[in-house]
C-alpha cells in the first residue's frame, strides 16, 4: 500500500456517515464512468427508521449492469456497525405481528419488497472484514427471510456482500475516492488537492464568476474532453481565468457534474511539486479513474503527461499554461476578446455602486477582457480613491498603477516604456552573477545597455539608475523575470507603453534600432511585441514604411536571409496587406529558376504565406505567391510550399478564410502562366479539393496578433458542388491536353469517384468517363477497380448503383490484351467476398484463374502480350501463372517456359518480374519442367538472381539447393541471397542434417555468410524444439568459430536478434564455461573496434546480463580486462555494463550484493587503473531505498578509494552524466542531498570534494531554474 492508495484499515474506521458519503460518492462516479442516466439516493441520517435501505442506485435503459451494480436496480444496507447472520435475517424484515395470538408470516420492508419483486440485487455495504464463509452465512440468512415472506424468486434473486476488502478494491479505482477516504482518516497528500479545496485556495474565487456564450461553451468542451477521457490543454495569457474556468466547470449541483467534481484532483506545477512527482503519481494509479487538472503546465510537460494518460492511465488530464500556442489538437484559447463583457460585469459588480457608467466602460477597455486585472484594478481604485476617470484617466490611471499614487516619476516611466518596447530582454542581476559566465553575464548587459542608450528616450539615465529602476519595478511585480529574461507585466500595460513608445519615435529612429540589433536576439522581441500591437494604427503604418513594398526590410535580399525572413514571420500579423505586396514586389516577377534558389529564408517565408494565406483579405496576394514557391518546390518538409498550398483546397480545415470562388481565381492565375510545372500543383490541389475525407491541418496560423482566433472558411453545399464541377472541367482539360501531366490529372479524377458518387454526384463521374471516353481508346482501368471498390465498400441506393454500373460497363473490354491487365497486372486490391463466416473469397485471385482456362480452353491467341506479363507490377501473376502451370497441355509446357525465358531476355534487368514464371513451375508441378526452368536461370547470368525464388519455391532438394553457390561471383549475387529461405519455412522440408551442411557451406563466406547462415538456421528451428535440439551443437559451434559481431570485413549483421536469442538459450541451457568466456572475448572484441555497431548495443546487453548473473567467475576477469583497457574499449564496455543516471536509468545487473566483494577486490589489484574506471561508471543511488542515499557499492569504493584525486572526479563525471525529461533540477537536487551525506567523511579528501560538488550542484540547479523559466515564457 502506497500513498495512491487505501487499505482495509482505513475502510474500517470510517463512521457510519462517513460510510454513508463515501457510498454516495461511488455511486455518482460508477453511474458517470459507465455513461448511465440514473438516479442515487443515499441519506446521510441513517439512524432514521428507514424502508429496509441506506442507499439506492436505479436506472432504466442502457448497459445492464456495472462491475459494482449488479442489476439497474440496486439496493444497499450501510452498516458500520458488527451485523451478525441471524440479524440479517432481521434486517430485510418488518417486526413480528401477532393476532389473536397467532403469529402472522412475516412480511419484508417496503424498499426490499420492491427490489425483490423487481429482481434487482440487495447488497450489505459494511466497512467489517469478511472472509467467504461469512459471507455466505448472512446471504443465507437473507435468502431465509426472503423464504419466508413468501417470495417465490428467493433463490435466484442477486445479494452481494461488500466488505471492507471490496469496498477498499471499489475505492482504489478512483483517485478522487482514495482522497476522500484518506481525508477521513486524517492522512495529508502533499501537492495534491481535492475540487473543494482548489476552490478555498484559489485568489479571487470570492467574486462571483461571470459566464457568457464563449464561457459555457468552453466549459462544455472540458466536460465532454472528460467523458471521453481526450487530454484537453486551455492556454490563454496570465491573468486570463483559465484556472478559474477550469474550476467552475465542474461547481454544478447536476448530478453528472457533481459526480465528475467528486473525481477531480489539481495539481500546481512549481507551487506544489515537479513534472516527475505528477508523472509518478499517473504512473502508480493504472489501475484508477479521475481528472487531472494540471496547472502551470507548460507544452512539454503536456506532452509527457498526455502520453502517460494514454498508455499508463484511465485518467481525464486537463493541463493550463500561459502559452499563446500549443500543439495539442483538443485545446482551446481562453482568448480576451470574448470575455469583456465578462469582465464588464466584474468591474460592474465590484465598482458599480460608486462610479459612474463611464468609468466602467473605460476600465473595461483598459482590461481588455483580463478578469484578474478587472479584480486587481478594481481593488487598486477601491483603496486608492480614484472616483473620475474621465478625460486625464489614461495618464493618472497608469501613474497608480505604476507609481502607488504618488506623482509621476518621468524617468521611471520612460525606463520601464523603453523595456516594454521589447516582449522580453536580457537582464543581469545580482542572483545571476555567480551562476554565469562571463560571456553569458556581458550578453545579458549588452541588452539592457542597448535598451539604456538606444531605444530609451528622456533625461539621460546611467546604468546604475537603469539597473535600480528595473529592480525596483520587479519587486512591484510591474517587471517579471523569467530566468535571464525580463519582461514588462501586465501584457496590456506593456502593450499601451509599448504603443505610446511607437507614437513618439520616428520610423527612421526605428529602423536605426533594427539596422543595428541584426542578427541579435533583441531584434526578434521586438518584432514579438509588434506582433501584439496588430490593433495599433501607429504599429500596422510602422510595418508599412518597414516591411511594405520597397521598404528597407521588404526587399528580396532582405527577405531571402534567415535573420530578415524571421522578423517578416511576426510583423505578417501587424500588417497582412502591406506585407503581402511586399512579398509581391519582391517575388511576383521572378522566374521558377530564381525562386528555386530562395533557400535560406525560405521557411520563415512559407510560414509567413501561411498565415497571409489564412486572412480573407491577403489570400489573393499571398496564395498566387505560394503558388509561385511550390511550383519552384526545394524543400522535402510535410509543411513545405506545396503541401500547404494543396491544403488551401481542402473543403474543410483549409487554413483560409477565404471562398471556394476566391480560391478558384488562383488556379485561374495558375492557368494563365500555360507551364506545365503550374499544372502540376493545379492538379494536386484541385485533386485535393475532390477528396471529401480524411481533413487535418497544423494549428497556429489561425491565432494571429491579439486579435481572436480565425476560422477557416465552410462552404454550403451549393458552393461545394459549383465549385466541384469547376475543377473538374479543370481537370479534364489538363488530362486530354497536358501530355506531362495527363496521367496525374487522371489520377487524381479516379481518386475523386467514391466521394463523388457517395456524396450523391454521380452524374458528375458519368460526365468524367464519357468525356474521358470520347478522347481515348484506352482501357482505363484504374477507373475500372476504383468504380468496384465504391461498390463494394459503399451502400448505394438503386438508383445510383444502376448508374455506376452501367459505367463500370462502358469501361470494360473484351479485348484479351485489357483483360490480362484488368485480371493479371493491376486487378483491384482487397477485393474480397464473404464466403461463410469463417472464410473469404478471393476474387482477384478467381477471376486470374477463370482467365487463364478461358486463354487455354478455348484457344485464344493471347502468347504475343507475355512480355507484358513479365515486367513491373504483376499483382495476380502468380496465381495467372500457377493456374496454367495445371492445364497447359504437357507436350507444350517447355515451348511455353522457352518463350517465356526468349521475352524475359528483351526485358530490361531492373523491370523483370518472374513471378509468373514461378506460378507455373508450381502449377506443373512436374520434375522435368522445374529442371528446364533452373537450368536456363543457373545458366543465364542475366537470371541468376532468380534462382533463389523459383529454389524457394519448388522446396528444392540439398542437391539443387548446392548448385546455387555455382553462381555466387560476391558482386552482382552474394551469399546473403540466401537469406529468401529463412521466410515461410523454405528450409522445412529438409531434414536438420541437411540444413546444417547447407549452413555450414554458406558459413565460409565470410561474415556475411555466418550472419546468413545463423539467420537460416534460427529460423528453422524457431517454434520447433526438436529442429533446434539437432541444430543446437551446430549453432553454438558457428557463433564460437568466429566473431559474427565484428563487422570490420563488410559483412552486415541485420538479424542480431538471431545472435542474442541463440546465444542467451545456449548459454541458459546449460552450465557451459567455455562457450560463455568464448562470448565475453566476443563482446570484449566487439567493444574494442571502431566499426562498434550501436544498434548491436540492446542485443548485447541481454546476453551479457546473463554472462553476468551466471557466470561471473568465468566472464568477469574477460570483462574487467575491457574495463581497464584503452579508453575506446570502456566507453563502450561502459555503455554494457553501467547503469543510465537520471530519466533512463536503468539497473545494472554488475553492482549487486553477490559481486561486490569480487569487484573491490579486483580494483585493489588494479589499484592504478580500476578505480577511476568504476567510479565513472558505478550506480549513485540506492533504487530501494526510501530516502536518498549512496549506493551501498558506491559508498564502499568512496570510503576506500575517495583519497585519490583521479577516482572524485571520474565520480563527478559520473554524476554529471545524465539524461532528463523536463526541467533537470530534480535531478541536481537529489545529486545535492547525496553529497550533504559526505560533508562529514572521514576522509578529508571526500569532505572537501563533496563541498566544491555543492557549490557546483548548487549552481546548476540556478542554472537550471533559469531555463526552465525562460522555456515557459
Amino acid at each position: 500500500m502506497n500513498i495512491n492508495e487505501i487499505d482495509i484499515k482505513h475502510i474500517e474506521h470510517l463512521t457510519d456517515i462517513q460510510l454513508s458519503k463515501l457510498l454516495h460518492t461511488l455511486l455518482q462516479i460508477e453511474l458517470q464512468k459507465n455513461d448511465i442516466q440514473g438516479s442515487v439516493l443515499v441519506p446521510f441520517n441513517i439512524t432514521t427508521g428507514d424502508g429496509g435501505d441506506d442507499g439506492r442506485v436505479q436506472w432504466d435503459g442502457g448497459i445492464e449492469s456495472t462491475k459494482w451494480l449488479k442489476q439497474r436496480f440496486c439496493i444497499f444496507q450501510n452498516k458500520a456497525t458488527t451485523l451478525g447472520p441471524t440479524a440479517c435475517y432481521e434486517e430485510i424484515l418488518k417486526p413480528k405481528i401477532e393476532v389473536g395470538g397467532i403469529v402472522q408470516p412475516r412480511q419484508l420492508k417496503d424498499r426490499v419488497e420492491e427490489l425483490i419483486d423487481s429482481d434487482g440485487c440487495y447488497i450489505l455495504f459494511t466497512n467489517k472484514n469478511l472472509n467467504s464463509e461469512l459471507k455466505a452465512e448472512r446471504i443465507l440468512n437473507f435468502r431465509r427471510a426472503i423464504e419466508d415472506s413468501g417470495k417465490p424468486n428467493f433463490d435466484t434473486i442477486q445479494i452481494e456482500v461488500y466488505d471492507s476488502n471490496t469496498i477498499k478494491d471499489w475505492v482504489n479505482e478512483n483517485i478522487s475516492t482514495v482522497t476522500l477516504v484518506q481525508g477521513f482518516n486524517d492522512i495529508s497528500r502533499p501537492g495534491f488537492r481535492t475540487w473543494d479545496e482548489w476552490q478555498a485556495s484559489l485568489i479571487g474565487s470570492e467574486v462571483s464568476f461571470k459566464t457568457n456564450e464563449k464561457t459555457i461553451q468552453n466549459i462544455n468542451a472540458i466536460i465532454d474532453s472528460v467523458k471521453s477521457k481526450k487530454p484537453i490543454r486551455i492556454i490563454g495569457h496570465s491573468g486570463i481565468g483559465k484556472t478559474r474556468l477550469v474550476l467552475e466547470a465542474f461547481r454544478s449541483e447536476n448530478d453528472v457534474i457533481e459526480a465528475l467534481r467528486k473525481q477531480t484532483v489539481y495539481f500546481e506545477i512549481g507551487i506544489n511539486g515537479e513534472l516527475k512527482d505528477i508523472a509518478n503519481y499517473i504512473t502508480s494509479h493504472t489501475r484508477q479513474n479521475g481528472i487531472l487538472v494540471v496547472d502551470s503546465c507548460d507544452e512539454t510537460a503536456h506532452t509527457v503527461l498526455s502520453g502517460l494518460v494514454k498508455t499508463m492511465g484511465e485518467f481525464s488530464l486537463i493541463t493550463i499554461d500561459i502559452a499563446s500556442e500549443t500543439q495539442e489538437s483538443q485545446s482551446f484559447k481562453v482568448d480576451r476578446i470574448n470575455q469583456k463583457d465578462i469582465v464588464r460585469e466584474i468591474i460592474k459588480e465590484m465598482l458599480g455602486e460608486s462610479h459612474g457608467q463611464s468609468d466602467i466602460d473605460y476600465l473595461n477597455n483598459v482590461c481588455e477582457g483580463y478578469p484578474w486585472m478587472a479584480v486587481r484594478f478594481c481593488k487598486t481604485i477601491k483603496e486608492t480613491g480614484i472616483d473620475d476617470f474621465t478625460s486625464i484617466l489614461p495618464r493618472e490611471f497608469i501613474v497608480k498603477l505604476l507609481f502607488n499614487g504618488i506623482d509621476e516619476n518621468r524617468i521611471e516611466y520612460n525606463v520601464i516604456r523603453a523595456c516594454a518596447v521589447f516582449s522580453t530582454f536580457g537582464f543581469l542581476d545580482d542572483e545571476l552573477r555567480p551562476i554565469l559566465d562571463t560571456v553569458q553575464q556581458k550578453n545579458l548587459e549588452d541588452q539592457s545597455e542597448f535598451i539604456r542608450t538606444n531605444v530609451y528616450s528622456g533625461q539621460q539615465v546611467t546604468s546604475e539608475e537603469f539597473y535600480e529602476i528595473c529592480k525596483k519595478y520587479k519587486d512591484k511585480d510591474i517587471i517579471e523575470k523569467r530566468g535571464t529574461q525580463y519582461m514588462v507585466k501586465p501584457t496590456t500595460l506593456a502593450i499601451t507603453l509599448a504603443t505610446d513608445w511607437l507614437s513618439n519615435t520616428p520610423p527612421a529612429k526605428i529602423e536605426s534600432i533594427l539596422t543595428t540589433l541584426k542578427g541579435a536576439p533583441l531584434a526578434e522581441k521586438f518584432v514579438e511585441r509588434l506582433k501584439d500591437l496588430d490593433q495599433a494604427d501607429k504599429a500596422q503604418q510602422i510595418v508599412q514604411d518597414l516591411w511594405g513594398p520597397n521598404s528597407p526590410f521588404g526587399t528580396a535580399e532582405v527577405l531571402n536571409t534567415s535573420w530578415g525572413s524571421l522578423l517578416f514571420r511576426y510583423v505578417v500579423e501587424v500588417n497582412p496587406i502591406a506585407t503581402s505586396k511586399a512579398l509581391q514586389n519582391a517575388f511576383g516577377q521572378m522566374n521558377k529558376q530564381e525562386i528555386s534558389q530562395i533557400i535560406e529564408g525560405r521557411r520563415n517565408l512559407v510560414w509567413s504565406l501561411e498565415k497571409l494565406c489564412f486572412r480573407k483579405d491577403a489570400f489573393p496576394i499571398a496564395a498566387k505567391i505560394l503558388m509561385i514557391f511550390a511550383v519552384s518546390e526545394n524543400e522535402t518538409w510535410g509543411n513545405n510550399a506545396t503541401n500547404q498550398f494543396i491544403q488551401l483546397f481542402q473543403l474543410a480545415l483549409s487554413g483560409t478564410e477565404a471562398n471556394l470562388q476566391e480560391r478558384l481565381e488562383v488556379i485561374k492565375y495558375g492557368l494563365s502562366k500555360k507551364d506545365s510545372d503550374f499544372n502540376r500543383i493545379i492538379v494536386l490541389a484541385l485533386g485535393r479539393s475532390l477528396f471529401n475525407n480524411n481533413y487535418t491541418r497544423m494549428g497556429g496560423a489561425d491565432q494571429q496578433g491579439s486579435g481572436p482566433r480565425l476560422r477557416d472558411n465552410e462552404p454550403i453545399w451549393s458552393e461545394v458542388l459549383e465549385f466541384w464541377q469547376q475543377s473538374i472541367t479543370i481537370l479534364l482539360d489538363i488530362a486530354l491536353n497536358d501530355e506531362l501531366n495527363k496521367k496525374l490529372a487522371k489520377e487524381k479524377l479516379v481518386q475523386s469517384f467514391r466521394t463523388l458518387i457517395r456524396d450523391g454526384e454521380v452524374d458528375l463521374v458519368v460526365k468524367i468517363v464519357t468525356k474521358i471516353q470520347q478522347n481515348s481508346s484506352d482501357l482505363w482501368g484504374d477507373a475500372l477497380n476504383a468504380l468496384k471498390s465504391t461498390i463494394q465498400f459503399e451502400k448505394l441506393n438503386f438508383e445510383t448503383l444502376q448508374k455506376v454500373e452501367l459505367v463500370i460497363n462502358s469501361l470494360k473490354s473484351e479485348d484479351i490484351k485489357d483483360q490480362l491487365f484488368l485480371c493479371v497486372t493491376e486487378p483491384e486490391w482487397f477485393q474480397l467476398e464473404k464466403y461463410d463466416k469463417e472464410s473469404l473469397i478471393d476474387r482477384p485471385r478467381i477471376n486470374a484463374e477463370k482467365l487463364a482456362n478461358r486463354l487455354i480452353n478455348e484457344k485464344e491467341e493471347w502468347l504475343s502480350y507475355l512480355p507484358n506479363l513479365l515486367q513491373g507490377e504483376q499483382r495476380q501473376a502468380f496465381n495467372f501463372g500457377r493456374e496454367l502451370g495445371k492445364i497447359y497441355p504437357e507436350s507444350e509446357r517447355s515451348g511455353f517456359i522457352n518463350f517465356a525465358f526468349e521475352s524475359l531476355d528483351t526485358i530490361s534487368e531492373e523491370k523483370r518480374n518472374i513471378e509468373l514464371i514461378g506460378g507455373f513451375i508450381v502449377g506443373a508441378d512436374n520434375d522435368k519442367i522445374s529442371s528446364e526452368v533452373l537450368e536456363k536461370v543457373l545458366s543465364n547470368l542475366s537470371f541468376n538472381r532468380y534462382a533463389f525464388y523459383l529454389m524457394r519455391l519448388l522446396d528444392a532438394s540439398l542437391k539443387d539447393l548446392n548448385r546455387l553457390f555455382e553462381i555466387i561471383d560476391g558482386k552482382e549475387i552474394t551469399v546473403g541471397y540466401f537469406k529468401s529461405f529463412q521466410y515461410g519455412r523454405a528450409l522445412e522440408h529438409l531434414l536438420a542434417e541437411e540444413t546444417i551442411e547447407l549452413c555450414k557451406r554458406i558459413a565460409q563466406f565470410g561474415n556475411e555468410g555466418r550472419w546468413t547462415a545463423l539467420s537460416l538456421i534460427f529460423m528453422y528451428s524457431y517454434s520447433n524444439e526438436d529442429n533446434w535440439k539437432k541444430c543446437k551443437d551446430y549453432v553454438k559451434e558457428l557463433i564460437s568459430s568466429d566473431n559474427m559481431i565484428v563487422n570490420e570485413d563488410g559483412g552486415v549483421g541485420m538479424e542480431s536478434y538471431h545472435w542474442s536469442n541463440c546465444v542467451e538459450k545456449l548459454l541458459n541451457e546449460s552450465e557451459d564455461i567455455i562457450f560463455a568466456e568464448i562470448i565475453a572475448n566476443q563482446i570484449l572484441e566487439f567493444c574494442s573496434v571502431r566499426s562498434y555497431n550501436y544498434s548491436m548495443e540492446t542485443y548485447i546487453r541481454i546476453v551479457i546480463s546473463i554472462l553476468i548473473e551466471k557466470y561471473f567467475n568465468s566472464s568477469w576477469p574477460i570483462l574487467g580486462k575491457g574495463l581497464i583497457g584503452n579508453s575506446l574499449t570502456f566507453l563502450h564496455l561502459k555503455n554494457l555494463l553501467g547503469p543510465r543516471n537520471g530519466s533512463w536509468e536503468h539497473p545494472s545487473k554488475l553492482f549487486t550484493d553477490e559481486h561486490n566483494v569480487q569487484i573491490l577486490q579486483w580494483m585493489r589489484e588494479n589499484k592504478e587503473t580500476a578505480p577511476k574506471r568504476i567510479a565513472n561508471m558505478m550506480p549513485l543511488l540506492e533504487k530501494d531505498a526510501t530516502e536518498v542515499q549512496w549506493h551501498s557499492f558506491t559508498k564502499s569504493v568512496i570510503d576506500e578509494f575517495g583519497d585519490q584525486k583521479s577516482v572524485l572526479n571520474e565520480l563527478s563525471a559520473n554524476m554529471g552524466t545524465f539524461g532528463s525529461v523536463g526541467s533537470s533540477v530534480p535531478y541536481y537536487e537529489r545529486q545535492k542531498r547525496l553529497l550533504e551525506l559526505l560533508l562529514n567523511h572521514p576522509l578529508y579528501e571526500v569532505k572537501e570534494w563533496a563541498e566544491r560538488m555543492i557549490e557546483y550542484t548548487n549552481n546548476s540547479i540556478l542554472r537550471e531554474k533559469l531555463n526552465d523559466e525562460e522555456n515557459s515564457i
